[in-house]
């Protein structure tokens, strides 16, 4: 599955920063960015032609898992970079993230199959939105609408 391309505007500018947050830390992979703003959002962001498997996602959430000083409450994804992802990665995504509000980010049409793939992990009762705008994810995650 092949996901959305890139958007140059939202890439170019530093991301605006959630309510009274700064990012705290970055760790940097080949397959992904992690930053944790404040205590409680951590920001995931796919680099370009990365698959998403089971061990992969495994890696990425004991990476941050590693630095963390407590749970997290928030979760983006931004699914931009992914250019596909396995079944067994969707199976453990509800459990992992149990208990975190999650907004899948990303910037069209393909982006937005990928993350009806990922939502189908997720338990129905659980909070959790597709948007095209990180403005927008935070909104939701911090209620701000």
């Amino acid at each position: 599955m092949v996901s959305g391309q890139a958007d140059p505007a939202r890439d170019a500018a530093p991301p605006p920063e959630a309510p009274g947050q700064t990012p705290v830390w970055t760790i940097d992979n080949e397959r992904a960015e992690l930053t944790l703003v404040g205590s409680e959002l951590l920001e995931a962001k796919f680099h370009p032609g990365t698959v998403l498997t089971l061990e992969t996602a495994r890696e990425l959430w004991g990476l941050a898992d590693a630095h963390l000083e407590r749970k997290i409450k928030y979760l983006i994804v931004d699914l931009c970079g992914l250019d596909g992802v396995k079944a067994d990665a969707t199976a453990m995504l509800d459990p992992m993230t149990d208990g975190i509000r999650v907004a899948l980010l990303g910037t069209g049409p393909a982006d937005r199959v990928l993350a009806r793939f990922f939502m189908r992990s997720f338990n129905p009762a659980r909070q959790f939105t597709y948007v095209e705008s990180r403005q927008d994810a935070l909104a939701f995650l911090f209620e701000l609408v």
